[in-house]
């Protein structure tokens, strides 16, 4: 069958608001509610929880989207979005807030009015946006320099001096004799001569000796930006909080929504961030939503019981984002396929039924389980679900059918708060993937549910009895509904302890294997407990005693009436095997020279148990036929005077010769192979025709056969079939002495067919 689907409909991506979008609330009150509050309430801190891919972060966006108005107080919400999968520092973390806080203003639709009209408030967030990349250290220098210098030279040219000198010479003498009022005929003028002698005498001055005066005067005004690489997180945190102050002013109400805290593996570390975030988160500038998975949801509500914890002071109001119902994921289904109709069909049904099952309720995962059976064929997507996959799909819908049973039980109608009933709901799903696991082998309660391995101290403490309880009902349920079978096992303090297996009605499939070790150590323990269970049933049958006995009690019992040889109890190599079977049982070590035993154990116990078999047999033939004159004897290997050979595995003759032998062959089947039957049949024909000829009488034939396994009455129709297949067309004179004697797999003779049988052999003897 197959099922064209809509590929492009199946994303990994959480809600986006398309119309396409897979991801349905079942909830639309709780959107509704958030939303409100989120138009109406005052600033504060929320918690969303739920399970990895339940639909948080689709959650969140889903209401994001929805706000489109303003608050009632007029202020316009802006989501800022921080991704903190990983958590190393605080200045980290800063840094990634203040960022996004620039770039989720920035974004907004009337950033640039804003930034006209408030330049000082944008410009404050633009530098500490800077800061988160490099620190920015303003400063400003004014400094004054002032110089003063003075100097004297003095210069002497001889040429100049000597010019000097005899200018001076001669007016000094014209001052006396009038030298030049005679040579130039003029009337003698005292004023005259004394220039004559002044001129050449200022000239010499100041020709001779130069003055110079040099004075500096400086003054220097700057101011520089530096850039480094770090920047101070006190400041940065204050800075911050002025910034949400003005946004405040300028009507923006930031709200913060920190998601993937569910991805910090470690608790401590979210602790640590609440605990460093906390001025912040009651701060009252801004509101929060911390979007977490389900471990901070059990550490907020268990905060209570201890002593001034932080956490429980931190959030005013959790969210929990449920896990889909079954008919959501159907909803789902309906919407990515291309024929709704199809919806209707038992194997869809079985099919979506098998997926919510192994999805654990995620619709992420619902959705990937999905794209890994998509086949393409001419770029078109399909589903194809096959003939062999039916039955497996059917078990899964069964096993879906049982949890849901408990959960509408148990667990709807509780006083739980969501987050908690989902937790064990996810038990639910988790303990069924863990009985899958075990295929066929048989397995005990605490190999699925684990107190000490499975549950952490993260776990709520108060959660470990319901869930006993729940895991309980969770085995009987599926027992009673004949999934499952069930036996009790003697442990060594003498307490019955229940096992599990599953029945041949469950079609197993998981894409987990198990290791080789496990599957020799699941083989050997289904061996012992096949063996086990023949042993109890024979014990029952023989003694009448439904008090629970250990293995070992039974086969001194069996000893002690001669049914067994001592050799049973005091041989080393059962023993041995019961001590192993002991060790895996109760989970103690197993060393590699005991795994290195356990393959050759299996077959050593099937041997055990065909010797029981053919033990039990003999005995109650022996039994019967006491007192009619007939000696039972295990003496199977008769050599005659020829060199042919043949051997059962007992026979009862009479002493006196007219009276023909019963021979007896014992056989466990567990197989239809037709092969195997068929030769063994063959086989015990031509020893019988050897017999009687060897005796000279017509003998008879007895199959005593003990068919094991879920289709032991198949196998035993075939056997018989062929047996009389074979009798009919090639052995037509032996067919009125041979007969088949059928004993269930396991079940009480409890309306002594064998004795009965055993009677009609008698009376074909002809002995009364």
């Amino acid at each position: 069958m197959e099922i064209q689907i809509k590929h492009n409909s199946i994303s990994d991506s959480p809600y986006s608001g398309s119309t396409e979008d897979l991801f349905v609330f079942d909830d639309e009150e709780l959107i509704s509610q958030f939303k409100q509050e989120m138009l109406n309430g005052t600033p504060t801190c929320f918690l969303i929880s739920g399970y990895r891919g339940a639909g948080k972060t689709s959650f969140i966006k889903r209401v994001s989207q929805d706000i489109k108005e303003k608050r009632s107080d007029g202020k316009q919400i802006v989501f800022i979005n921080l991704n903190l999968a990983k958590y190393e520092s605080y200045s980290l973390l800063l840094r990634k807030i203040i960022r996004q806080v620039y770039h989720s203003v920035t974004e907004i639709q009337n950033f640039k009015e804003i930034r006209e009209k408030n330049a000082e408030i944008i410009t404050s967030l633009e530098l500490l946006y800077e800061r988160t990349y490099r620190e920015i250290v303003y400063s400003q220098n004014d400094s004054q320099k002032q110089e003063s210098n003075l100097s004297t030279e003095v210069q002497v040219d001889v040429k100049k001096m000597t010019i000097a000198l005899v200018l001076l010479l001669l007016t000094g003498l014209n001052l006396r004799f009038n030298i030049f009022e005679w040579l130039l005929d003029l009337r003698k003028n005292k004023y005259l001569d004394t220039l004559f002698f002044c001129a050449p005498l200022f000239w010499a001055a100041f020709e001779l000796i130069k003055f110079n005066v040099k004075q500096t005067k400086n003054k220097t005004k700057y101011s520089e930006i530096s850039r480094k690489t770090l920047y101070d997180d006190e400041i940065a945190e204050f800075q911050l909080n002025k910034i949400l102050v003005d946004l405040n002013k300028l009507r923006i109400l930031p709200v913060f929504i920190v998601d993937e805290l569910d991805k910090i593996d470690e608790n401590e570390k979210v602790e640590l961030l609440i605990a460093e975030l906390k001025p912040l988160l009651l701060s009252g500038l801004a509101s929060f939503i911390l979007v977490s998975g389900q471990n901070l949801y059990y550490k907020f509500h268990t905060a209570h019981t201890h002593d001034d914890a932080l956490i429980a002071s931190i959030f005013s109001k959790t969210l929990h984002i449920p896990l889909l119902s079954t008919r959501t994921f159907f909803d789902i289904f309906s919407n990515i396929i291309f024929d709704p109709a199809n919806i209707n069909d038992t194997n869809v049904i079985d099919y979506v039924k098998s997926k919510v099952l192994n999805s654990n309720r995620l619709p992420r995962r619902f959705l990937n389980l999905i794209r890994q059976d998509i086949l393409w064929r001419d770029n078109l997507a399909f589903i194809e679900i096959p003939e062999e996959s039916k039955q497996v799909y059917k078990t899964d819908a069964l096993l879906l059918e049982q949890v849901e049973k408990i959960i509408n039980e148990d667990l709807i109608n509780t006083d739980y708060s969501d987050g908690i009933i989902d937790f064990f709901i996810t038990q639910l799903h988790l303990w069924i993937l863990k009985m899958k696991l075990k295929g066929s082998s048989f397995f005990c309660k605490e190999d699925i549910y684990n107190l000490v391995s499975d549950y952490k101290t993260s776990h709520p403490s108060w959660s470990f009895a319901r869930l006993n309880v729940i895991v309980v009902k969770l085995l009987d349920d599926l027992t009673t509904s004949g999934l499952l079978e069930k036996k009790l096992e003697r442990s060594d303090d003498g307490e019955d302890i229940p096992y599990f297996r599953w029945t041949d009605r469950v079609t197993i499939k998981t894409e987990t294997i198990l290791g080789v070790t496990d599957e020799f150590q699941s083989k050997f323990l289904r061996d012992f407990i096949e063996l086990e269970k023949y042993i109890r049933t024979i014990y029952l049958e023989v003694f009448h005693d439904k008090n629970h006995k250990s293995i070992i009690q039974m086969l001194r019992k069996f000893v002690e009436i001669e049914l067994l040889p001592r050799s049973w109890i005091e041989g080393n190599r059962l023993n041995v095997i019961i001590d192993l079977r002991n060790k895996i049982v109760h989970g103690q070590d197993v060393t590699i020279e005991d795994l290195d035993h356990v393959q050759n154990y299996s077959f050593e116990i099937n041997k055990f148990k065909a010797q029981f078999i053919e033990h039990y047999s003999f005995y109650m033939t022996k039994l019967h036929f006491n007192g009619y004159n007939l000696s039972v004897t295990r003496e199977t290997q008769i050599v005659p005077t020829t060199n042919s050979r043949f051997r059962f595995d007992f026979i009862a003759s009479s002493n006196l010769d007219q009276y023909p032998d019963a021979l007896f062959e014992v056989k466990i089947i567990n197989s239809a192979n037709i092969s195997i039957m068929k030769d063994n049949i063959y086989r015990t024909i031509n020893s019988f025709k050897d017999y009687n000829i060897h005796s000279q009488k017509n003998n008879y034939l007895c199959f005593l056969i003990h068919a094991q396994g879920g289709n032991g009455k198949k196998t035993y129709s075939s056997f018989k079939s062929l047996l009389d297949n074979i009798v009919n067309n090639e052995f037509p004179s032996l067919a009125t002495y041979i007969s088949v004697y059928f004993h269930p797999d396991q079940g009480l003779d409890t309306e002594n067919n064998l004795q009965i049988y055993l009677d009609g052999i008698l009376q074909k003897l002809g002995i009364n």
